[in-house]
């Protein structure tokens, strides 16, 4: 429902209707942020006992929160919203009892929460959980059944775990390693242009770059298996994360256009200094004509072109 009809439902009241508006005012989802509006909401909501109303409180308390008194409110409320079978609070009840914020600390129980959770079909547990077993974090590890809980919140078309998944592909952890089926994922992810864009830009970068390490943190430039067509993908790819801010991008976009064969450079360089090709939300394909050209296809996204350049 849109805030014309949600309005007035708050108004008179409306658990769920209050749950929403609190919602959106409290992260500012299509409404100037305004937490403290946000709260007053959330917390008329939760007092009628909407389940979803105490899970988002107890996440308000969660994230905006700076002091134990604070983190005892959230498990308060999270308690109460797993009472009524929420499994989104389990999980973040199951992560605070891990860590003692608010709870005592016990990890046995939390991890026993937290899977729960992804037992029970929650995209966030089975994540959570998955990356728990990838790096033995409180359990014994097991890549593959980690690979497994991963795999199967991906399917959600949740784009963290989607992301994580293309991780594990590249890496080789849990599985066999497969960097087109990384690249798919991370592509299905950037194409959304939701908020994991950035880091989806960096990993298809990361799987024209060669073979990657163990910790996925290739320092290669480019260099292991990577070939000429790959290397200039590399660096566009990475480019592309590095205007988005991305960590580390714009370090490792020099190391990659320095690593470019110099007969190629110029190029290269004509591609990169296009102003064009720094426009947000732009999609990239390369191939090489029959002349031995390499042609870039970029589909702008804000004025809906496709711009064609075969640099010379």
């Amino acid at each position: 429902p849109g805030r014309s009809e949600l309005e007035p439902k708050a108004q008179a009241g409306d658990p769920h209707a209050l749950a929403i508006l609190g919602m959106e005012y409290a992260w500012g989802r299509g409404v100037k942020a305004d937490p403290a509006k946000g709260l007053s909401l959330l917390e008329k909501s939760a007092a009628a006992n909407d389940g979803e109303a105490q899970y988002l409180l107890g996440a308000y308390y969660w994230q905006f929160g700076t002091t134990e008194s604070d983190f005892r409110l959230a498990a308060k409320w999270f308690k109460k919203s797993a009472g009524q079978g929420c499994n989104a609070a389990w999980v973040y009840l199951g992560a605070m009892t891990r860590m003692g914020k608010g709870v005592p600390r016990n990890t046995d129980a939390g991890v026993k929460m937290i899977t729960r959770a992804a037992k029970a079909g929650n995209v966030t547990g089975e994540l959570t959980l998955g990356k728990m077993l990838i790096d033995g974090d409180g359990v014994n590890k097991d890549e593959k059944a980690g690979f497994n809980w991963i795999s199967r919140a991906a399917k959600s078309g949740d784009s963290r775990a989607q992301l994580w998944l293309a991780r594990l592909y590249m890496t080789g952890k849990g599985t066999a390693q497969d960097l087109p089926a990384a690249r798919k994922l991370a592509n299905t992810v950037f194409v959304k242009q939701d908020r994991f864009a950035p880091a989806a830009a960096y990993y298809v970068a990361r799987t024209h770059m060669g073979t990657p390490g163990n910790d996925g943190t290739s320092t290669a430039a480019g260099k292991a298996g990577a070939s000429e067509i790959d290397r200039f993908l590399a660096v566009e790819w990475m480019a592309v994360a590095a205007r988005f801010h991305y960590a580390g991008a714009q370090k490792l976009e020099r190391q990659l256009l320095d690593a470019l064969p110099k007969k190629k450079l110029p190029r290269a360089c004509t591609l990169y200094a296009s102003s064009d090709l720094k426009r947000h939300g732009a999609n990239t394909s390369w191939h090489i004509d029959k002349g031995g050209i390499l042609v870039l296809k970029f589909y702008d996204t804000q004025s809906n072109t496709l711009h064609v350049y075969a640099p010379a």
